[in-house]
């Protein structure tokens, strides 16, 4: 076939390879556009469940450091001013090919959060790197201000043409638009350290402008001691978690560990923590129930007036541990676990012995009125401080607390209602061993029976979990999935087994 009927045939059969290729394209646009629209989706819905956590984990929601709105795309254009006027203008960054990269050959304190050497540094920080990366920077450590954008990927307008923010300018761009370049305190992971903290630092370009006095940097959640992490497939979410226990209950649980160790996740403590939570919103419910009928003639119980009505010395000097205590304990780094094991549950234990008091006595004791008044003032005061006070009322916390523990227990308020009625009647016959089999099971199941008198009431309790983390959430299974990913690893690769 000669060049010229050779040529004709290809001209012949270019429409079809145009139509074929504009055919690949065109299902690629839509592709882009479907990934896009289904990625904005799931935004909306995890933006609707963080305001939904949010409110049940007792964190204040009014903040603007905690807003969920079309504010946030005002960001990356604040991105692109630091990364231009604030960096580059200084001669601390330079652009490649339509990246933006820091150079840490400009900023000699660099290393200083980590205390790490520029020279032991890897790579890309935190050791990921690819050489057509590291051929466009003049340092290998140099990290990425901005970046251009790829194929299908969300972009904005910048002098250097379309891209996004790099990883460590985001969080620099946002803390320096709300709280400028010097504010108190900065928080986030061990693993945040290096290199996103340290690059941090270097992003205010020049020496002393990003003056953050406290760097707060909290530990790793481990399951079985190893690191929570989607890799090793023993990741809990906290929706999980929460469909069995209250929020409060997980707070209590993260602050019985100092937030800077690890705390190792565990059934059996969420089951303590859960067990405390009801013992605590069940002592307030008490106190506040038996300083009813006196508020009702006094609404200001809690001011003392008058000579001769003082609360108790023993009410006055657990309330002055309790604030001692927490102002210590709090000034100290945080130190959350010691505060909740001992000074609060000494006024807690007084306060319950208070109210047995104020059952056994034939006539009122104004100074035991008053004195629980007070306790109750002081303890609201350090839960409020500690996030573990409910905007809810007490008894409907304590609501929330056995409807929780009744899902646990893959009971109803009926089925328990029905076994205290069985015990009742093996009672009366005398079978006491039946009696007490009922007792042992509910109990087993986290449901605990006190008789009161002629009647007999139900409330949570911790169970004793042997299984412990891997219980529920599917940790049976997320074990033998982790067995079977390795196995068939191995058999990849050509391991033994």
């Amino acid at each position: 076939m000669s060049f010229i009927e050779h040529f004709q045939t290809s001209l012949e059969s270019l429409p079809f390879m145009l139509q074929k290729k504009y055919g690949l394209m065109r299902d690629l646009d839509r592709s882009l556009h479907g990934s896009q629209h289904q990625n904005e989706q799931r935004c909306e819905q995890e933006i609707e469940y963080m305001e939904r956590l949010v409110k049940s984990g007792n964190i204040t929601p009014d903040t603007p450091l905690i807003k969920f709105s079309s504010e946030a795309l005002n960001e990356q254009k604040h991105c692109i001013r630091v990364a231009d006027e604030e960096i580059l203008q200084n001669d601390y960054a330079y652009t490649a090919d339509g990246d933006v990269y820091f150079s840490v050959d400009k900023f000699p304190a660099y290393g200083r959060l980590s205390g790490r050497k520029l020279e032991d540094n890897l790579a890309g920080g935190g050791g990921r790197t690819q050489d057509s990366l590291t051929s466009r920077k003049r340092n290998e450590n140099d990290f990425a201000l901005w970046k251009a954008a790829k194929l299908g990927e969300i972009s904005w307008e910048s002098p250097w043409g379309p891209g996004r923010p790099g990883w460590h300018i985001e969080c620099s761009a946002m803390s320096y638009r709300y709280l400028t370049s010097s504010f108190d305190i900065h928080g986030g992971g061990m693993d945040l350290i290096f290199p996103h903290h340290e690059n941090e630092i270097a992003r205010a370009a020049r020496p002393n402008t990003c003056e953050i006095k406290y760097w707060m940097h909290n530990g790793f959640v481990n399951v079985n001691k190893e690191k929570m992490s989607k890799s090793l497939g023993n990741l809990f979410t906290i929706r999980e978690v929460t469909t069995s226990y209250h929020p409060l209950a997980l707070r209590y649980f993260m602050m019985s560990t100092h937030y800077r160790s690890p705390v190792n996740y565990s059934l059996n403590q969420l089951e303590t923590a859960s067990d405390t939570v009801f013992y605590l919103y069940q002592t307030l419910l008490d106190c506040e129930e038996a300083l009813f009928p006196i508020r009702e003639k006094n609404p200001e119980v809690s001011v003392r007036k008058g000579k001769n009505i003082r609360i108790t010395l023993e009410a006055q000097e657990c309330i002055n541990k309790l604030k001692n205590d927490f102002y210590a304990k709090m000034s100290d780094d945080l130190h959350t676990q010691d505060f909740l094991k001992g000074a609060l549950q000494e006024i807690l234990k007084l306060m319950n012995s208070s109210l047995n008091k104020l059952k056994k006595a034939k006539q009122q004791q104004q100074s035991l009125f008053l004195s629980l008044a007070e306790m109750e003032k002081e303890v609201k005061m350090v839960l409020d401080t500690l996030g573990l006070l409910s905007s809810l009322s007490y008894s409907g916390v304590l609501e929330q607390l056995k409807a929780e523990a009744l899902t646990r227990a893959n009971l109803t308020e009926e089925d328990v209602l029905q076994q205290i009625e069985s015990r009742t009647q093996a009672r009366r016959n005398s079978e006491f061993a039946k009696s007490d089999q009922i007792r042992e099971d509910l109990k087993a199941k986290g449901i605990a029976l006190m008789d009161l008198g002629n009647e007999t009431i139900w409330r949570p309790c911790a169970r004793n979990l042997e299984t412990d983390a891997a219980s529920t959430s599917g940790g049976t299974w997320i074990s033998f999935w982790r067995r079977l990913k390795k196995f068939l690893y191995a058999r990849v690769n050509g391991y033994p087994e």
